[in-house]
């Protein structure tokens, strides 16, 4: 028999080498799964499948489907707030033009995963909810769009049709969101800047508006009419950046 100076020694870091690309193949298979099946038929036995090994082993590298399905939401949300980024970072000074070049860029990333926006943007999974380490991945997009809303206008509310369309009394839902959403702008924005009342309102819509109709052109509900889906896009978005004030609009 071997003596037990001959055996193989792996060191912790090359242990965690072989784990991490185990969980990166892991990974790689629950992206096909998710795009070929969607992700309700995503669970370990499938990817044991998809693999060819067997289930129990995958246990040593994924706690199970919710651990599969959080780290797919987590790469979906940082693909979109990537695209967001980098649109914004390209169009320059003007907030306007670049207000409009990221909804144009999470269009594009949509297009090419849609599977992954339907994920994060799509019908919630039965039986999963996601949990907190989500949070920053998903809050990218919006930060991007609050941070060009506050840049544009220092120190001003944008015109969002006048005080009816901003009255949020005291002790209502709406005055409570919107102090939630201006809490959360000091600790995501530059400088600490705490969101106004309007921009965080304007803020709000317009990413509901730009992701809806994005799913809309994805989920084929403008068949018969809008087929000519970036310049549509292109149109709600510059109305938004008139909404909200944008220099440029």
């Amino acid at each position: 028999m071997p003596s037990d100076s001959s055996r193989e020694v792996i060191s912790a870091p090359a242990a965690a080498e072989r784990g991490g690309g185990m969980r990166a193949r892991i990974l790689g298979a629950a992206r096909e799964e998710l795009a070929e099946a969607g992700p309700g038929a995503l669970s370990v036995r499938s990817i044991a499948r998809r693999l060819g090994v067997a289930a129990g082993g995958l246990y040593r590298y994924v706690e199970g489907r919710d651990d599969l399905l959080t780290a797919l939401v987590v790469e979906a949300y940082e693909g979109i707030g990537a695209a967001a980024e980098r649109a914004a970072a390209r169009a320059g000074d003007g907030a306007a033009e670049a207000w409009v070049a990221v909804w144009l860029a999470v269009r594009e990333h949509a297009l090419e995963r849609p599977h992954e926006f339907a994920l994060v943007y799509g019908t919630p999974v039965i039986g999963y909810a996601a949990p907190a380490r989500t949070i920053d991945a998903a809050t990218r997009l919006i930060t991007v769009l609050a941070q060009l809303a506050v840049d544009a206008r220092p120190g001003g509310d944008p015109d969002l049709g006048g005080p009816s369309a901003l009255a949020a009394p005291p002790g209502t839902g709406l005055r409570e969101d919107l102090d939630r959403v201006r809490d959360w702008s000091i600790a995501h924005l530059e400088g600490g800047e705490r969101i106004t009342d309007a921009a965080a309102l304007g803020v709000l819509r317009g990413w509901t508006e730009g992701i809806g109709t994005i799913g809309f052109e994805l989920h084929g509900h403008y068949v018969g009419s809008v087929e000519h889906g970036a310049a549509y896009l292109e149109a709600v978005a510059r109305a938004q950046a008139r909404s909200l004030g944008l220099p440029g609009a």
